[in-house]
């Protein structure tokens, strides 16, 4: 399992979101205070996708059913825009009459980078939310918000992910992580590791597993 994998954000307070208005709107989402549907919008890295995936798991945990609180569905598999067709309209809505018979009030679906979306398919999305979006909540997300039409971003809550601006940000998710894989290092070392990231969590992730790599060799050669 990799550390992206292993240390995902598990709840809205795992996300890492500077503006406090930004992350009191995703945490209504998450639980269930606000249901529509959501556009995360932003730079790579800024934290789409694990909010998206925070808000689906938060929702479907109130259901308190094993079968969808479980490790097997503990995140919805998302729909990937570059292969999103017609068909995938009716899966989302089969999707949501399968979470609706384990008890899932307002069930979720989320299309990641939704801008790959052919422009007749995403006439077909948004005629789909027209008529039968009031059954569920559809997440989803973009690098390039601009190339989608106005009216298909009217049908969402709009959130903006921006690369985070202070690399101090990071810190605390970081030092969970190295807490976890038994890593002790230095305030410095730790500054090192922040100093190298430009606003990317992914790029912060990939950093902090090259850190934990490093030291654990150093330690076996040492032995």
């Amino acid at each position: 399992m990799s550390i992206s994998e292993k240390y995902a954000p598990q709840c809205a307070a795992d996300l890492i979101i500077e503006d406090p208005i930004t992350r009191q709107r995703v945490a209504e989402y998450a639980d269930g205070s606000r249901t529509g549907h959501v556009l995360f919008e932003g730079p790579r890295g800024s934290g789409k996708s694990s909010a998206a995936n925070v808000i689906s798991k938060a929702r479907r945990s109130l259901a308190q059913n094993p079968a969808l609180t479980g490790d097997t569905h503990s995140f919805i598999r998302p729909l990937n825009g570059a292969t999103f067709t017609t068909q995938s309209i009716d899966e989302i809505l089969r999707d949501w009459d399968w979470q609706f018979s384990l008890g899932v009030k307002k069930p979720v679906s989320l299309i990641d980078e939704i801008d790959k979306i052919s422009s007749s398919t995403l006439d077909k999305l948004q005629a789909f939310l027209d008529d039968k979006g009031a059954r569920g909540q559809v997440i989803a997300t973009t690098n390039h918000v601009g190339s989608l039409s106005v009216p298909l971003q009217d049908r969402f809550d709009v959130i903006s992910l921006p690369a985070i601006s202070d690399p101090l940000s990071f810190e605390p998710r970081i030092r969970t992580i190295l807490h976890g894989e038994e890593i002790a290092i230095s305030d410095e070392g730790l500054r090192t590791i922040l100093g190298e990231v430009a606003g990317s969590w992914r790029d912060a992730l990939k950093r902090t597993e090259d850190i934990i790599v490093s030291l654990r060799s150093a330690v076996a050669e040492q032995g």
